[in-house]
């Protein structure tokens, strides 16, 4: 379970989420400049907001009243751009592997083949990201 409760002032820009998400797997979507990204942004530790809260599975990962911010690399949340970021120096199996060969095996929540076949990549994964 996820809690949000964060707020995102920039110049011209402001994000309020407050929300509580049960679900394994949820689906976030809005046009163009709505705040998808700058969100996912926060939640993977990219972005600090100007206030907020969120805890993962009752873990603190941000709480700016208690000055708690964890850092990107200890949140264990991994996050797609939406631009090119993939390791031109690895394969595509490479850059989908990554993060998961950080994990333990009784820590993975998925198998790599099941979000092959679930993409359809299967004949992409030997690429490298200029070769797409």
């Amino acid at each position: 379970m996820i809690e949000i409760d964060i707020e995102l002032r920039r110049e011209n820009f402001a994000l309020q989420v407050n929300l509580k998400l049960e679900d394994s797997v949820t689906g976030l979507f809005g046009p163009s400049g709505s705040g998808k990204s700058s969100l996912l942004g926060v939640i993977a530790g990219n972005i600090k907001p100007t206030r907020g809260l969120i805890s993962l599975n009752g873990h603190d990962l941000l709480d700016t009243n208690r000055n708690i911010n964890v850092p990107i690399h200890q949140r264990r949340i991994g996050m797609v751009f939406q631009d090119s970021r993939l390791f031109p120096h690895l394969t595509i199996k490479g850059n989908l592997g990554y993060g998961l060969d950080l994990l333990k095996k009784e820590e993975r929540k998925f198998e790599l083949a099941k979000i092959v076949d679930l993409l359809e990549i299967g004949n992409l994964l030997a690429k490298r990201p200029n070769q797409l």
